[in-house]
């Protein structure tokens, strides 16, 4: 019989291979599909970074906790919206991840998008959904950060 240690490395190598099949298998075997790795990763962090939407969604269709945040307090929208998967950042967006949770830098996931990252067609596509469903929030970002009306 696995360990809990086994199974829940399975689903995570699972996950980074993006087989659905050996998740579904690791799961089945008790694999807890909000494990974290040592440096905080989830599977559902993996299936964000990797670029497998199909997999964000089956992992958030099991149970897979949204705003979860790792070892320095990212969360899936933040990696999301890092990596430029609007995609990804829509549909976490539909399943309630929240916006406002803070990495250990003090940041949201409005921050880096409004302040760090370079502009790119990619980052405005998800800048204009985020200022579509949280308008406040956006706007509350501008004039905490100088915007003068």
């Amino acid at each position: 019989m696995p360990t809990q240690h086994q199974v829940n490395n399975k689903l995570l190598n699972a996950v980074q291979e993006g087989d659905i099949e050996k998740i579904r298998k690791a799961l089945l075997q008790g694999a807890d599909i909000n494990c974290q790795a040592d440096n905080g990763w989830t599977a559902l962090l993996w299936a964000v970074h990797l670029g497998r939407h199909y997999v964000v969604e089956f992992l958030v269709e099991q149970g897979a906790e949204i705003n979860l945040q790792n070892k320095v307090d990212n969360t899936a929208l933040i990696w999301a919206a890092f990596w430029r998967r609007y995609e990804t950042v829509r549909y976490l967006l539909d399943k309630r991840a929240d916006i406002s949770l803070k990495n250990k830098r003090g940041k949201t996931v409005v921050d880096y998008l409004l302040e760090q990252w370079e502009d790119s067609p990619e980052r405005e596509e998800i800048l204009s959904l985020l200022r579509e469903r949280y308008p406040e929030e956006v706007m509350l970002w501008h004039l905490d950060n100088g915007l003068k009306l």
